[in-house]
């Protein structure tokens, strides 16, 4: 099935899991642009040494957690260099394109760090503030992931603050189908604050994934942000990082 048809299919059930109708029209009005655009060719710059033509052989579905992933140890411990980053981060997994925050190390009572869902309504609209920041209106991928995007993670780091340990966003995959995940995270570091960011991409075995994340960084004035992206075992793991 062709991947534009293919995510039609899908579509409708997203949009009607909408947690308001505000998101539910920013949904239909970015997974439209998605339509518009099409899949990259090799006419397009940014693409022309990438052929994606494979992801009309594929028929997709949305990924979901499973039960195996959401309840193992994040099939990391057996590497040791992976256990000692997970021992000396603040981690934040994400399984499949879900926030599973009862696997976080995150301490829900400090004060430097405040931690939401991105679809909350509160958040959903600080992000909507800055949407035009973010988003170059060429990448299809960077409107499939907002149509698609059911779960994320929102965090604030206040002004003047140092953040001693990195902020390891931990993206596991562990599925038994064809399927594709797209999780939303927003970071807004404030005036003279410091952080580093850690994305960390893992694929057990299992079927083909399509990874399409998406990681918005806002920095205020003076901060200063680092970000390193690690990838380990990517075994049929399509990755497209939207950052």
């Amino acid at each position: 099935m062709k991947f534009v048809e293919n995510m039609k299919n899908l579509f409708e059930a997203v949009v009607l899991d909408s947690a308001s109708e505000e998101i539910k029209a920013f949904r239909k009005n970015v997974f439209n642009r998605f339509v518009q655009l099409g899949l990259p060719t090799h006419k397009n710059e940014e693409w022309k040494y990438t052929n994606l033509s494979f992801l009309n052989d594929i028929d997709f579905v949305a990924s979901n957690v499973s039960i195996d992933a959401k309840g193992s140890n994040l099939l990391l411990e057996s590497n040791h260099l992976v256990s000692s980053l997970l021992d000396e981060s603040i981690v934040f997994p994400i399984v499949n394109g879900n926030l599973i925050i009862d696997k976080s190390n995150f301490d829900v009572g400090s004060n430097l760090l405040e931690v939401r869902k991105t679809f909350g309504n509160e958040t959903f609209s600080k992000f909507l503030k800055h949407f035009n920041l973010f988003y170059d209106d060429t990448n299809p991928f960077a409107f499939l992931n907002l149509a698609f995007s059911t779960d994320g993670i929102s965090i604030h780091i206040p002004q003047n603050v140092v953040i001693e340990k990195p902020i390891l966003l931990l993206y596991d995959y562990n599925n038994s189908q064809p399927s594709f995940s797209n999780s939303l995270t927003f970071i807004e570091v404030g005036d003279n604050s410091s952080v580093k960011i850690i994305l960390l991409f893992s694929k057990a075995a299992g079927e083909v994934i399509l990874g399409n994340e998406t990681v918005n960084i806002l920095q205020k004035n003076g901060s200063e942000v680092e970000v390193n992206i690690v990838q380990y075992d990517l075994s049929n793991l399509k990755l497209i990082n939207n950052l």
